[in-house]
């Protein structure tokens, strides 16, 4: 490419903003993975890392998209790159006509001849697996049925059909997927030798029964990893995440690499929905507590540590992809009539007062899971601290609180104890929200950092505003929490000093 001089620093402010929309529902808007990963193409170390999701350079943390994509055009603008980075736009964005336009007049303004179109991408040139393992074929090629499946247990998966792409600027991994596959994203570390050979078997085999296996060892040469990630989680039906204990330490240790930014992809999916079913851990080695991040260990998964049981668990894994249960779940029958003709007026009664022993049972199951997966003592720490620093382990105890309590099952009789409960809850998750974007772990502690505050000076004014959003719902936390703690005592016996002391023990 011929050397040009840098373009106006007004230029690219403006460039920016096309880089950066303001408007998540606008045409050719990016998210900050997707911005993150258009600017990795280009040679950059960037991630859009969790917990708490934010935009991370080698020099910087917590960076706005918009302060991110100015960072990155600036540096493009000094090596005299910036045509390169349009192109990688008009990539990312499908060549969409607004895009284009918002360029095209930019330059206008200007009076700067516009690069894009001596830059727009070029037909894409699908090559038959260049430095990749060839993909096996998908099983059962006539007919989406899987009525003619090796034996599991016949069931049928349909989906709707989509448009085939242009022959133009396709892209040779996507693009290429059956429209009728079930589409299945592979995470895991590359362990060794032997352990990527097994991962390769275990999708191929899944192939056998028509299941597009997303694998970077299947990628043609030359294609982007970031670009596979981000896409790949995306459209996925489900994630298998592949276990081992290298994988939890890439995880835990690494801040670059595939492995870490696979899962904080993974564990941002999970934060905004924590009742999803998408993520699917299975173990190769160690166990799930050795294996996994805590996320994603507690959740139900396959154990294929032991080679004689390889194909029974396939085929589970396969029920699992196609959400086709090995022992359904049977029809409810009628409500059953019971006889309490004997029963005086008086017990009739009490049988249906709140205070009934069936319904004191029930609340006391109820509080003996959310307790057991909480610590007032912690509790109380966190909400009386300054929301500058936050133990890690506040945000596991609400990862349970959220999946208890989102349980079609839980009920709480007791109105006291449901409001108080439900009250606390609903601003402990209301504060979680609000500090997702400004928190990020500290390397080899047990802490995380509020990092919208730098140097004792708010990055921005949506980090100060979130940081005294934060202190606000914390007090309004404090006079709930120990009403709460008052009531458990005297209503229902529990040491609460002794369940807060086997939650902390058991982390």
């Amino acid at each position: 490419m011929e050397k040009q001089n840098k373009y106006p620093d007004a230029l690219i402010a403006d460039l920016t903003g096309v880089f950066a929309l303001k408007d998540s529902n606008a045409p050719g808007y990016l998210s900050g993975s997707n911005l993150t990963a258009l600017f990795s193409g280009l040679g950059f170390a960037d991630a859009y890392k969790f917990p708490n999701i934010g935009i991370v350079t080698p020099d910087s943390k917590g960076l706005s998209r918009t302060q991110y994509a100015l960072k990155r055009l600036t540096d493009l603008n000094n090596t005299y790159r910036v045509p390169e980075a349009l192109t990688a736009l008009i990539e990312s964005t499908k060549g969409i006509a607004e895009i284009t336009n918002k360029v095209t007049e930019i330059f206008k303004h200007y009076n700067i001849p516009s690069p894009l179109p001596a830059v727009l991408p070029k037909e894409t040139i699908q090559l038959e697996g260049l430095n990749a393992i060839a993909r096996p074929k998908l099983g059962y090629e006539k007919s989406p049925s899987l009525q003619t499946a090796p034996p599991i247990t016949e069931f049928s998966h349909e989906k709707s059909a989509v448009t085939t792409p242009s022959p133009k600027n396709i892209d040779p991994v996507f693009d290429t997927i059956p429209p009728d596959a079930k589409v299945a994203f592979f995470s895991y570390s590359w362990d060794d030798e032997d352990h990527k050979a097994w991962v390769l078997k275990l999708a191929n085999d899944l192939a056998k029964y028509r299941i597009h296996v997303l694998l970077d060892q299947y990628l043609p040469g030359g294609y982007s990893l970031t670009h596979f990630m981000n896409k790949g989680l995306d459209i996925a039906d489900r994630v298998v995440v592949i276990g081992t204990p290298k994988y939890k330490e890439k995880f835990v240790k690494s801040t670059t690499g595939g492995v870490a930014y696979e899962e904080s992809i993974i564990h941002a999916d999970l934060m905004r929905d924590i009742a999803t079913t998408k993520i699917i851990p299975i173990i190769h080695s160690g166990t799930f507590d050795s294996s996994l991040p805590p996320l994603i260990s507690r959740r139900i998964g396959f154990d294929f540590n032991d080679e004689t049981k390889y194909l029974s668990l396939v085929s589970e894994l396969v029920r699992e992809i196609y959400n086709v249960p090995k022992h359904p779940r049977p029809t409810l029958g009628p409500v059953p009539v019971f006889g309490y003709e004997d029963l005086s007026p008086r017990e009739q009664e009490n049988l249906n007062l709140p205070e009934s022993d069936f319904r004191k049972n029930q609340d006391r199951k109820w509080l003996n899971r959310l307790l057991g997966n909480f610590s007032f003592e912690l509790m109380d720490q966190y909400i009386s601290d300054t929301p500058l620093w936050v133990d890690e382990r506040v945000f596991i105890s609400i990862d349970m609180w959220n999946s208890i309590i989102n349980s079609s099952a839980f009920r709480i009789y007791d109105p006291k104890l449901l409001r108080l409960i439900t009250d606390f809850h609903k601003l402990w998750h209301e504060a979680e929200i609000v500090g997702l974007s400004y928190y990020t772990l500290e390397p080899n502690t047990n802490k995380v950092r509020f990092h919208g505050l730098a140097h004792d000076v708010f990055v921005s004014d949506d980090a100060e505003k979130a940081f005294h959003k934060l202190r606000e719902l914390r007090l309004n936390m404090q006079p709930i929490l120990r009403e709460l703690a008052t009531y458990i005592q005297d209503n229902f016996e529990i040491d609460i000093e002794e369940t807060s002391h086997a939650f902390l023990k058991s982390l």
